[in-house]
């Protein structure tokens, strides 16, 4: 990682506000792990898609940027490619959870997870996301201290 006057003033873009990933790991793990304060030390610019960013940082727009492995992998563009690199990777968090409301009959979720969770392989396979398990709801305290540290929960 870049020592924190090197991030001072610069330019970081990223997909979108809330993007979970993208956005808010970054900002948190730079806070919480370094001690940069991206909002109070850098300068943040959203740019609407994580292709977006990596041409921007790749045009000199930013300096860094904020996307996840994923959508690097695809990215198709050889000069954009070529001019930027992964820098930092966050650390692993659970994503991507189904949530209900607390209104829904303990019956009726039943049904929504055992239907999600026997989902036809066609059906599942057009997913980004193909690894549907069942979680408590626990698991995901690590996300909510996240969004209290953020002041976004």
């Amino acid at each position: 990682i870049l020592e924190k006057e090197q991030m001072k003033g610069k330019n970081f873009l990223f997909p979108a506000p809330f993007a979970f990933a993208a956005t808010l790991l970054t900002k948190y793990e730079l806070k919480k792990k370094y001690g940069f304060d991206i909002e109070k030390e850098g300068k943040v610019l959203y740019v609407n898609s994580h292709d977006s960013v990596y041409k921007g940082v790749a045009r000199g727009i930013g300096t860094y940027g904020g996307g996840i492995v994923r959508t690097y992998n695809k990215l198709k563009d050889e000069k954009t490619q070529g001019n930027i690199g992964i820098l930092y990777k966050t650390e692993k968090y659970p994503s991507h959870p189904i949530g209900v409301k607390s209104s829904i009959s303990k019956k009726d979720r039943e049904k929504l997870r055992s239907a999600l969770l026997k989902m036809p392989s066609e059906i599942l396979k057009k997913l980004t996301n193909k690894d549907l398990k069942k979680i408590d709801s626990s698991e995901y305290d690590v996300i909510k201290s996240l969004a209290r540290e953020l002041g976004i929960y």
